[in-house]
């Protein structure tokens, strides 16, 4: 017989219960809708802010219309929890992408973010990045990395997400995501390591 530790048992009435909460907001119920936004809204702005750092791009309204889009397309959806979340770290990835364009071009796009009422109330990430210097470092260094380096690495490392998952997002091969990761890592693990050999000297 096998044994299943109690945080595997956890873990596993856990993605049942998303499992349940994505049904039921399938069909119209916005209270587990509410849910499934509270379970990956901190993460998906994490990652946003992040990505936004530096730029002028505002991160909570692109967040913020990513969820609407969801809202409004969710009865559509076909698949599991997994691709959900797999699915709006795209569309909030795609619109960030789009920002980038149309922000040149000065293009205001969008909805009225007021038409859901998802608020979070904890500290606005970038005050979070700046108010720890060892955050601000590493994120900056990060967004210096080749582009394709970067994406791959706030999705995996500061999103959590999977090879398989951050595959789809960026449309590569797993093999390119994970050579992509090896290789940004071990760029900030150098850069890293010079600086604190640096700061010993």
């Amino acid at each position: 017989m096998g044994y299943q530790s109690r945080n595997d048992i956890s873990s596993s009435s856990a993605d049942n219960e998303l499992e349940v909460f994505l049904i039921a907001a399938q069909k119209g119920d916005e209270q587990a809708f509410e849910m499934i936004w509270k379970h990956l809204n901190t993460r998906l702005l994490r990652y946003a802010a992040a990505q936004c750092y530096g730029s002028t791009m505002d991160y909570e309204e692109i967040v913020s219309e990513s969820w609407i889009s969801a809202a409004k397309d969710i009865s559509k959806f076909k698949g599991d929890f997994k691709q959900f979340r797999s699915w709006i770290y795209t569309v909030t990835h795609n619109r960030m992408v789009d920002g980038t364009r149309k922000r040149d071009r000065q293009v205001k796009y969008g909805g009225d973010v007021t038409e859901l009422n998802l608020e979070d109330r904890a500290p606005r990430m970038e005050a979070i990045i700046e108010s720890d210097e060892a955050v601000k470092t590493i994120v900056a260094k990060i967004k210096r990395l080749p582009e394709a380096q970067s994406e791959v690495v706030m999705l995996r490392v500061v999103a959590d997400l999977s090879v398989e998952e951050t595959a789809k997002i960026v449309r590569k091969t797993e093999n390119s995501v994970r050579v992509l990761c090896h290789r940004g890592l071990a760029t900030l693990r150098d850069e890293l390591t010079a600086n604190g050999g640096d700061s010993n000297g």
